[in-house]
């Protein structure tokens, strides 16, 4: 058995992350679970979190929102909505869409906009994590 699996993360219009990965961890709508070479197969949706993942000895990690996760034993296709590099965010921004989204969250009046509030509020904390994560390896 090989000691990788390859991981291909895309959104609609590119292709984030193409790589032999020797594990990787993904946030799904249950909670984060962990793939490793050999994984039995499985579909899964995606919930907004941080993917990591360790390519050639270097973990890495990306911002994802929504999607399907498809496993098999040689393979993890990643069909985000959205999906973003540390490289790629504005941790400025970021903490500002954060605010934003606490300030939203605090005059909600249904529960359509908690959902829709809390929703911002994730992906902002995703993209700070991100961020995070990677200036401090």
């Amino acid at each position: 058995m090989t000691n990788t699996i390859q991981l291909r993360v895309q959104t609609s219009d590119r292709i984030v992350v193409d790589c032999a990965v020797t594990e990787t961890e993904i946030p799904g709508e249950d909670g984060y679970f962990g793939i490793l070479p050999g994984h039995i197969p499985l579909i899964t949706e995606l919930a907004i979190g941080e993917l990591s993942y360790v390519c050639n000895g270097q973990r890495e990690c990306l911002a994802i929102a929504r999607g399907i996760a498809q496993v098999r034993a040689d393979r993890v296709t990643i069909f985000a909505r959205v999906a973003e590099r540390a490289v790629d965010i504005d941790g400025a921004r970021a903490q500002q869409d954060r605010l934003k989204a606490e300030e939203q969250l605090r005059q909600c009046s249904s529960t359509t906009d908690i959902a829709h509030a809390m929703s911002a509020l994730a992906w902002a904390d995703a993209r700070l994590g991100v961020v995070t994560i990677m200036a401090g390896r």
